[in-house]
């Protein structure tokens, strides 16, 4: 006599000799879904049980004093006063590389002149 088949679906599934391939695979496919999902079933879990305060945000009910408003005032003049330096040395800087560059084509082609000069110097020497 054969043993009985327990009644869930899975054992009989087991239990039956005619398990095909494609439902295997169904059932491999389906595994794998359901593994995959539990990972972001609760990191959604998480998420929503943290605690609120994180993404709250608070205004302070006084107002700054005087002298801390002087303070950063002071300190925006002062990064201001700096951007403004580092404009005019990036000005000044830009004006020199074109003065240097200018005095370099310059001499550039002064020494293309004194080639020139050369080479019809001895063409006139050695010329017909």
């Amino acid at each position: 006599m054969l043993p009985a088949v327990s009644s869930h679906p899975t054992a009989r599934l087991v239990a039956d000799a005619s398990l095909s391939t494609t439902q295997l695979g169904v059932w491999l496919l389906g595994a794998a879904f359901v593994m995959q999902l539990i990972p972001n079933i609760l990191a959604m879990v998480r998420f929503l049980r943290r605690d609120k305060e994180q993404n709250e945000v608070s205004f302070a009910a006084e107002y700054a004093a005087k002298s801390d408003v002087e303070t950063l005032s002071e300190r925006l003049e002062r990064v201001e006063l700096g951007i403004e330096n580092v404009k005019s040395e990036i000005k000044g800087d830009c004006r020199e590389l074109d003065r240097r560059s200018e005095d370099r084509i310059t001499k550039v082609h002064d020494r293309i002149n004194q080639v020139l000069e050369a080479v019809f110097e001895l063409r006139g020497k050695v010329g017909p």
